[in-house]
């Protein structure tokens, strides 16, 4: 018990400033186990990332400085996410690796890059033994961010500038240090390439459209297509065009993300529906103030008759695959019978009072082996839904049931029923009966 208390002290700590958290070392003294994580897989180092003072005590008492939460992070990503430049030095002088990637594949320097934390950036190229090929990228990705996040294009230039310097120092026969993987060309990014001279750099930085599709070539080269940075990206700046009535680069764009992530993720995943969603409804805006603006015989931009069908294909291309996922999914008797077992209620109700049973009564649904489980497990076949129907009916009128119903029946059911139909008083019953009563109630 003591040492249960202990821990849970130790993590209080970690909300407390500094001249509070001091007092408590002593918990550690008494068995705190300063390796134990949260729920999240968070440990008491990565929690106290704020505090430098606690982040050593915790060093010097045998945290684990390479320790991962459930994201695969370190208390080093953290401490760069935060900005805490202090921490992220004492965590490396006391080994934190900082080439260990998140699951995002992010690493200490990525991480940095993204968060625009320019002090720890630099700290971390002065010690780290990189690569020429990773610092150049780890400009470009700075100066996308700057520009991106802060909408800072001198700087972003400037990080840019710095990447093609490095480039040009380490070249082959005049050839700058190539940028890898290339990237196939692209409608949504206007076919542009990036930029692979200083004369092309400065070229770039005269058309501020240009720059922005730049950033958003490096920051998928880098990253990759399905980071979530990169869909991040691509969809706020589809909202910038849309803002600035330019709704054909939005479309571009938010096509772009939604190819992603069905490629990522399938058109049942949340976030790809939402992408759907965004982009068709963007359509279907931009299709009435077509209309509304032919009307006053005004010229106007509509919706290219390609991007509908592209997205209708996009979406329409793994129905049939959806579909039979679907059908595998119900009835499943492994997967009931798993969910019973770990104590799924078996007379749960739906918005129409449609217990398991109602649902694996119907014909579509229908499976003897199913209905058997779910009345072993106790489902009540005299439960009524919203339409009247119970399972005992349900199944009556079913031709292919083969389940003996007679042997499910108690007297109690039959009791309940009868209280039920003719209205008899209960307020003599016991509480605990309520309930039950409640089950054969129309």
């Amino acid at each position: 018990m003591w040492r249960l208390l202990s821990i849970l002290l130790l993590y209080v700590v970690l909300t407390l400033n500094k001249e509070e958290s001091m007092k408590y070392p002593m918990k550690v003294e008494h068995g705190a186990d300063i390796l134990k994580a949260n729920y999240n897989g968070g440990t008491c180092l990565i929690n106290s990332v704020q505090s430098v003072e606690l982040c050593t005590y915790l060093l010097q008492h045998g945290a684990d400085v390479n320790a991962t939460d459930i994201q695969n992070k370190t208390a080093l990503h953290y401490a760069i996410q935060e900005h805490r430049l202090q921490t992220t030095k004492l965590l490396l002088e006391h080994n934190a690796d900082p080439h260990l990637k998140s699951r995002y594949n992010d690493d200490a320097l990525q991480t940095a890059c993204l968060k625009g934390a320019i002090h720890i950036f630099e700290y971390l190229v002065d010690t780290v033994a990189y690569s020429p090929e990773k610092l150049a990228d780890a400009n470009e990705l700075m100066g996308s961010t700057f520009f991106d996040d802060h909408n800072d294009t001198h700087t972003a230039l400037r990080y840019w500038r710095t990447a093609m310097a490095i480039r040009m120092a380490h070249s082959v026969d005049g050839i700058a240090l190539p940028k890898t993987p290339v990237l196939p060309k692209c409608e949504a990014y206007r076919n542009a390439r990036e930029f692979a001279t200083l004369e092309e750099l400065n070229a770039v930085a005269l058309d501020l459209d240009a720059i922005r599709i730049q950033s958003l070539l490096i920051c998928e080269r880098i990253l990759g297509p399905h980071h979530k940075d990169t869909l991040f990206r691509l969809m706020f700046r589809g909202a910038s065009y849309a803002d600035a009535l330019r709704y054909q680069n939005c479309i571009d764009l938010w096509y772009r993300a939604l190819e992603i992530r069905v490629e990522k993720d399938s058109i049942l995943y949340t976030d790809t529906c939402f992408a759907a969603q965004v982009l068709l409804r963007l359509m279907v805006d931009l299709n009435e103030k077509t209309l509304e603006v032919m009307d006053r015989n005004q010229d106007t931009q509509e919706p290219r008759f390609r991007d509908v069908v592209a997205i209708f294909k996009l979406l329409s291309s793994q129905l049939t695959e959806a579909r039979e996922l679907l059908e595998t999914i119900f009835p499943r008797m492994d997967v009931a019978k798993l969910l019973l077992e770990c104590g799924a209620y078996v007379d749960a109700k739906n918005i129409l009072r449609s217990t398991p049973l109602h649902i694996a009564s119907r014909g579509c649904n229908f499976d003897n082996q199913l209905v058997k489980l779910l009345l072993d497990y106790g489902a009540h076949l005299d439960t009524p839904n919203r339409a009247g129907d119970t399972p005992a009916r349900l199944l009556s009128c079913n031709p292919l049931n083969r389940v003996n119903l007679v042997n499910y029946i108690s007297l109690q059911c039959h009791a309940a029923q009868a209280i039920c139909k003719y209205g008899i008083r209960v307020t003599d019953l016991p509480v605990t009966l309520h309930h039950f009563l409640e089950l054969h109630k129309e």
